[in-house]
């Protein structure tokens, strides 16, 4: 997929942001039970080895690992929403600066110069 330019829209970035975020805690609501299902299954087995690795093994890889990866998806999605906040600052702050440099141009130079819906279209030097 080719990027032809920089067209976000936050507001539905946000939304996207939200929605994954909110799917996110659903499933994290879930490692619980994925912890009982585990112990159950242990005591099902009825043997004292099985119940032990079984135990050992959700306590020592599978607890920590959905633990990462709650944390990286919330990780992921901050990540994503500051990325967004700082492209708006930045776009904000780049705007200003070009209404400022209009500005400092005589009168018939600002009226003469095409101006873009994204700031002033440079000119040739």
């Amino acid at each position: 997929m080719a990027l032809d330019g920089w067209d976000i829209d936050p507001t539905k970035v946000q939304a996207i942001v939200s929605t994954a975020s909110g799917r996110t805690d659903s499933f994290e609501k879930d490692f619980p039970a994925l912890g009982t299902e585990l112990s159950e299954m242990a005591t099902a087995s009825k043997s004292g080895p099985v119940m032990e690795a079984l135990n050992g093994w959700a306590e020592k890889t599978v607890q920590p690992g959905l633990e990462s990866v709650g944390g990286r998806l919330q990780t992921t999605f901050q990540g994503t929403m500051d990325a967004v906040n700082a492209y708006v600052l930045g776009d904000a702050r780049m705007a200003g600066d070009a209404q400022d440099l209009i500005g400092t141009l005589p009168e018939e130079e600002q009226a003469a110069r095409p101006h873009s819906p994204h700031g002033p279209v440079p000119r040739a030097v």
